[in-house]
């Protein structure tokens, strides 16, 4: 209707190179490795649950066939799905990672730490940066992490941090 949209303020806390390095460090500790992996899509897994309405038009190779057939020149569709580019998309991905982590038992490490957990049972540390997970700690336990990520998360297959560059920030 013309009104201007005013959007929640959410901003997400990505990490920062001081806890990355601090991730790699544990990981380099004796028997113990770091592994990395993207998530695939990572804002589209959360839902926008924002208090405004946010409707947008589709590039036509996205529209429904019958959507041709009735001459439509540019439907619009609700935006349900945090899309990439949306001012609240990055904080409901980051509150999806953040619920799911502590539901498989990692646990915020400290509140000046933003996206760093540490899962105490598989003695695992894991950076979080958008949409890259770091995870560093004992060998065998590396595998059982990623699982339990993987139950709620739809991620890339993981790399030893060699295979894929330590740097992982942008």
């Amino acid at each position: 209707e013309g009104a201007q949209a005013v959007f929640q303020e959410l901003s997400s806390t990505p990490t920062n190179v001081a806890d990355a390095n601090s991730n790699i460090t544990y990981g380099s500790l004796p028997g113990h490795k770091t592994t990395t992996v993207d998530a695939i899509r990572a804002y589209v897994q959360s839902n926008l649950n924002s208090l405004h309405e946010t409707w947008i038009a589709l590039p036509k190779e996205l529209w429904l066939p019958e959507w041709h057939k009735r001459g439509y020149v540019r439907p619009m569709v609700r935006l349900v799905k945090a899309l990439y580019g949306h001012p609240e998309a990055g904080a409901y991905w980051e509150e999806r990672v953040d619920k799911h982590f502590k539901a498989v038992g990692f646990e915020s490490m400290n509140p000046e730490w933003p996206s760093c957990y540490f899962h105490i049972q598989l003695k695992i540390y894991c950076v979080v940066y958008v949409d890259d997970f770091k995870i560093s700690g004992p060998i065998d336990n590396i595998p059982k992490a990623w699982e339990l990520i993987k139950q709620g998360l739809v991620i890339e297959p993981p790399k030893r941090i060699d295979e894929k560059g330590i740097i992982f920030l942008g």
